[in-house]
């Protein structure tokens, strides 16, 4: 239950907060606005208008949920993202098992997660701003293989998995900088920008070995977005956002969004 897990997952989140800030360290702030703001960004995508709530919850799953238009909840992500980006370090990312490394990520993070947000928004020149500071830090570099080690240096956030690949554990990326490139290429696209958009397209199709066939730069990003991050999250945001969801997966404009589940009555909060 895809959605019953969603809300678990950002209660969890709540709950940390709570405890950090009844505690007063407010350390945590930065980096659990930073994961719950991925996980709304994602989810809307999905379901579009959704409840939000930034407090703990004592049950989950009521058969009543207040629904927020997604532009409300995007305006509050926003914010929590720029304090996350003011406050996190400039510094690199990857794959960590060092705790304390692996909540205090880069600023990087939040600046990607925004950049997405941006992105779904059509604030394309937002997004390019956000996405070059990421590229000018030098801090990741694209590696030619699809598979995700330890070592590669395109992670930006990833867990790891079960599966061992080589004699080494999997890791499932969250972010990386096959997206970021990725959605430079779209940027620049939007942007009016062909040139940079068909060098961001070249540099990860020639890096990875990956072919696309369409002349129309979007539709060739499309192509290598669907082999490059076959692993990650992002996919169906994309099609949404470029009008692409219809033709590429066959569905009808009342399909866009998934149901809401079974059961439950909805309220449209009043703004």
């Amino acid at each position: 239950d895809c959605w019953k897990k969603f809300f678990e997952t950002i209660n969890t989140i709540n709950l940390i907060r709570k405890f950090d800030e009844d505690y007063h360290y407010n350390i945590l702030l930065a980096p659990l606005y930073t994961l719950g703001s991925l996980c709304y960004s994602q989810a809307i995508a999905f379901w579009g208008d959704m409840p939000y709530s930034s407090v703990y919850q004592l049950e989950v799953g009521s058969n009543e949920i207040e629904l927020t238009p997604v532009d409300s909840i995007f305006k509050s992500l926003t914010s929590r993202l720029e304090i996350a980006i003011e406050t996190l370090d400039e510094k690199g990312g990857g794959y960590t098992e060092d705790k304390e490394e692996f909540i205090f990520f880069s600023k990087d993070i939040p600046r990607l997660v925004l950049a997405q947000i941006y992105m779904y928004q059509n604030n394309y020149k937002e997004a390019w701003t956000l996405l070059r500071k990421i590229e000018s830090g030098k801090h990741y570099q694209l590696e030619s293989t699809l598979e995700y080690t330890a070592e590669n240096k395109e992670i930006m956030l990833g867990i790891k998995s079960n599966v061992i690949v080589q004699g080494k554990y999997d890791i499932v990326p969250v972010l990386t900088y096959s997206d970021v490139i990725l959605s430079l290429a779209e940027c620049a696209y939007h942007l009016n920008e062909m040139d940079a958009a068909e060098g961001y397209l070249k540099q990860i199709a020639e890096k990875k070995n990956l072919s696309y066939s369409s002349s129309d730069l979007l539709i060739a990003v499309k192509e290598v977005r669907n082999q490059a991050l076959c692993k990650q999250g992002g996919y169906f945001a994309f099609l949404k956002r470029n009008g692409l969801a219809q033709s590429e997966l066959g569905l009808k404009d009342s399909q866009l969004l998934l149901p809401y589940p079974p059961g439950i009555s909805l309220v449209q909060s009043v703004e």
